[in-house]
């Protein structure tokens, strides 16, 4: 989620007379930079997305926006039941969130239920398996980078459908910076066969 976007929560959220915890900008700003700061521990990520969630003051599609930053946090820390919970209730808050369905995909991927992460990843539009072509995957993955630069997942998944479509350098150089960012994102983002 772009600064920007969570800047204009920050200020919708304080405007609202009923958020007495909140006492400033930037106490918000720091529970919504918590929140969405993969380097922070999970725990400490989970306790700032939960303090957001509880709110009740976010739209649907914010709402499940942390939802699915709350998913990732629980993920990271290999709670895969609390991470599948939050992902399903992002799903049903907001079905047209593509990171949603991508992350959710890459949790039953991960757990082995390979025809579930192939339903997602379609949903998601980051996968055309149907067809063999993934220049809508290439586009999607090109606007997740755009939100964040540093995604090793979009970054990894763009270079696998550069490949199977033939940009062999392109694949390399976007190979070569997602692993920059994860060593390990070759072996959590296996092609779904």
């Amino acid at each position: 989620m772009p600064r920007a976007i969570a800047a204009a929560i920050a200020a919708v959220v304080l405007a609202s007379p009923s958020l007495a915890w909140a006492g400033s900008a930037i106490g918000l700003s720091a529970i919504i930079d918590n929140c969405q700061n993969s380097k922070l521990d999970p725990d400490t990520r989970i306790s700032a997305c939960s303090q957001l969630i509880r709110t009740n003051l976010l739209d649907h599609a914010f709402l499940g926006a942390f939802y699915t930053i709350r998913g990732e946090a629980y993920f990271a820390k290999a709670d895969y039941d609390d991470a599948l919970k939050d992902y399903d209730k992002a799903f049903e808050l907001n079905p047209d969130f593509p990171q949603t369905s991508n992350n959710r995909g890459f949790l039953y991927q991960h757990l082995g239920k390979l025809d579930l992460a192939v339903q997602d990843f379609d949903r998601a539009g980051f996968l055309d398996l149907g067809s063999g072509k993934c220049a809508n995957a290439i586009k999607n993955y090109s606007y997740a980078l755009a939100d964040d630069p540093k995604n090793a997942q979009a970054l990894y998944g763009r270079g696998l459908c550069k490949a199977r479509n033939g940009d062999a350098p392109g694949a390399q150089a976007d190979a070569a910076a997602a692993l920059a960012l994860d060593p390990h994102i070759d072996s959590e983002m296996a092609w779904p066969k």
